[in-house]
């Protein structure tokens, strides 16, 4: 399975395909714990938010779309289980998405929604392969050797579409002011 891309391999294994999974759980498993362990500061735990994070994976596996690449979206994954164990640990609730129009906002969680509604807005102006390198970077902490497998080039090229992602978000927020 070594010669099959990580998205491929997540295709593979949405399409029940066992040895996949395998494949890419081998390929993520360090990275994916030790973010864990450096955000949870003990290995029990950290090893229960991995497990939370791949029964996750299995849950959303038919939602991966094959033609983006696996690591901003896994990425993302292992960030949501970090800050819903953050809201679970400190009594913050959670609010469903549908149930989020109905719930009033304070002036700085309205803030914070515009501010995001923004980012997204922005983040949308962008080609998807600029979308994951930028999320990745900027969101998750993602070097850029990492990215560049994860997408299948150099890291010079991952390098240059997170260039040219930032000039174009520069732009656009100019544009716009």
């Amino acid at each position: 399975m070594g010669e099959w891309s990580d998205s491929d391999l997540m295709a593979m294994y949405a399409r029940g395909n066992a040895e996949a999974f395998d494949a890419l759980f081998g390929r993520w498993r360090d990275r994916l714990l030790g973010y864990f362990v450096k955000r949870a500061r003990s290995e029990e735990h950290a090893a229960d938010l991995f497990q939370e994070l791949f029964l996750r994976l299995h849950r959303f596996r038919e939602h991966f779309d094959a033609r983006q690449p696996f690591g901003p979206w896994v990425w993302q994954i292992a960030r949501r289980v970090w800050i819903d164990d953050l809201r679970r640990s400190h009594g913050m609730p959670s609010v469903e998405l549908a149930e989020a129009e109905s719930v009033p906002v304070g002036d700085a969680l309205e803030a914070t929604a515009l501010a995001r509604d923004e980012v997204q807005r922005l983040l949308e102006t962008l080609a998807p392969e600029q979308q994951a390198v930028t999320v990745a970077v900027h969101a998750f902490g993602a070097d850029y050797a990492e990215i560049a497998r994860g997408l299948g080039k150099s890291v010079a090229a991952a390098k240059q579409i997170g260039s040219r992602a930032m000039r174009r978000l520069r732009r656009v927020a100019e544009a716009s002011v």
